[in-house]
């Protein structure tokens, strides 16, 4: 008897058990959590309690989309509020109402931003080749999710537009204000024409070098730069 596993094998397990799965990626809270996704069971994304996953934040409606496997694709689909408006869901960098899934897109909800993966294309896409980073507010307005924490290989939009991943309400901050993100080195903070600037330790940057322990200065708000060693 062969021992070699082929793929048509290794598709053939993936189906019958968690194929497809959901992984939060960047967030106040929950990051590296996974929702396996079932074939013949709709998934829900909100902070109602009895949706499949549960994303505690106020920018969050009660079930906020739905996930359903039609004609061999997973799609996406927002939920109205009761304002008639939808919810906001970013895909891949752009809002969208509804869209079919493919492995390796990035979802926004809210505060958090979800990868969906295809288990028998996930082995070595994702490689987590940097130390997570956590930003924490010192000091400014108060905000309901003073911190965010980003997996390796993510980027993180800040600002006070609902599109932004990390929403900082206040005047003093610019719609899209400055993106964190890897550069092949390490993390960094990149300044998007914002109209009061981006700070590091005090000094007005375009660029700028992220360490553990570095100061972040974004409008009113003072941001202390946690990196795990």
């Amino acid at each position: 008897m062969s021992l070699m596993t082929t793929h048509a094998d290794r598709d053939k397990k993936a189906d019958a058990t968690t194929r497809y799965r959901l992984t939060i990626t960047a967030g106040s809270g929950l990051v590296g959590t996974t929702l396996a996704l079932s074939q013949d069971r709709e998934a829900t994304i909100g902070c109602g309690e009895r949706c499949s996953l549960v994303v505690p934040s106020s920018r969050v409606a009660p079930t906020h989309c739905r996930l359903r496997y039609e004609d061999g694709e997973w799609m996406l689909r927002c939920e109205e509020q009761p304002s008639g408006e939808l919810c906001v869901v970013i895909a891949n960098d752009g809002r969208c109402s509804e869209m079919p899934l493919c492995h390796g897109d990035r979802i926004e909800v809210g505060g958090y931003r979800l990868r969906f993966e295809d288990a028998t294309l996930a082995d070595d896409d994702f490689a987590e080749w940097l130390p997570p980073i956590t930003l924490v507010v010192r000091s400014g307005p108060a905000l309901p999710d003073p911190r965010l924490t980003a997996l390796s290989a993510e980027t993180v939009l800040i600002g006070h537009s609902d599109t932004a991943l990390w929403q900082l309400p206040d005047r003093t901050v610019s719609r899209h204000h400055c993106r964190i993100e890897t550069d092949g080195d390490g993390w960094i903070v990149r300044d998007l024409g914002s109209k009061n600037g981006t700070y590091l330790n005090g000094e007005r940057v375009s660029r700028g070098r992220l360490r553990h322990d570095t100061r972040l200065g974004i409008g009113r708000y003072s941001i202390i730069v946690e990196i795990e060693e």
